[in-house]
């Protein structure tokens, strides 16, 4: 079963769907226009070759919530007899359960692209100020991390951990993800602040956490989750 992405990521996914439709069908006036000079033309095609992907993704979401919201009216209607509402909610459950893995897909496909995406994904939690408390806040943002990655059925290593004298982990717990997780992680956070905000139960002693998302291999590319009184910052 996939994740469904949060409600303010498909908010911002579905306001680049509209922009896409509209470029695309721009250029497909240009591309259409007799009068175009042929270098109007060809950058008009290259840019909406360059779109088609994309928007084939569009078009197959459209399609597929239409169909969502005929077969929730089908479920809805008492009129109908109760073995066809019955197939309907069955069919319902495909069919959103389809639409999850299309917004996943078209997401991806909305990301810049990076060269970086190419390389393993180190992501590097360290403890910070607020003694023992911060260490064992630390464990539980690399537990967070390691449990997101195993739904997600991601590989991941761990590279080396230094655990504090409470069971918590006191300096550089690291995680290999695969490739493409670079891009999701990096651009992610980017694109929807607050997404995966982390609270503690009590608040408390003050402390800070850092967290480092980079292609291994290279230098340090992101340094943008740092984690203060328990609530991450962008």
């Amino acid at each position: 079963m996939s994740q469904q992405l949060p409600a303010n990521l498909v908010e911002i996914m579905e306001q680049r769907m509209k922009l896409i439709e509209q470029r695309s069908a721009y250029l497909q006036e240009q591309i259409n226009q007799p009068a175009a000079s042929p270098e109007e033309y060809l950058r008009a095609n290259k840019e909406f070759r360059k779109l088609e992907s994309t928007m084939e993704l569009i078009k197959d979401l459209r399609s597929k919530q239409e169909e969502i919201e005929g077969l929730k009216s089908l479920v809805a209607n008492d009129r109908e007899e109760k073995d066809m509402r019955e197939m309907a909610a069955e069919e319902l459950l495909v069919a959103v359960e389809e639409e999850k893995r299309l917004q996943h897909e078209l997401f991806r496909s909305l990301l810049p692209k990076d060269e970086a995406n190419e390389k393993d994904c180190i992501l590097e939690v360290r403890a910070g100020t607020g003694g023992e408390e911060a260490s064992l806040f630390a464990m539980d943002i690399f537990r967070m991390y390691e449990k997101y990655a195993q739904k997600n059925g991601w590989k991941f290593d761990v590279i080396d951990i230094m655990e504090s004298a409470v069971e918590g982990y006191k300096v550089q717990p690291l995680l290999v993800f695969p490739s493409f997780c670079l891009d999701i992680y990096t651009r992610f956070f980017a694109v929807a602040k607050g997404i995966f905000t982390i609270l503690r139960a009590s608040l408390e002693t003050p402390f800070s956490q850092g967290i480092s998302i980079f292609p291994r291999g290279n230098e340090l590319i992101s340094l943008g989750n740092s984690v203060k009184g328990g609530r991450r910052q962008a």
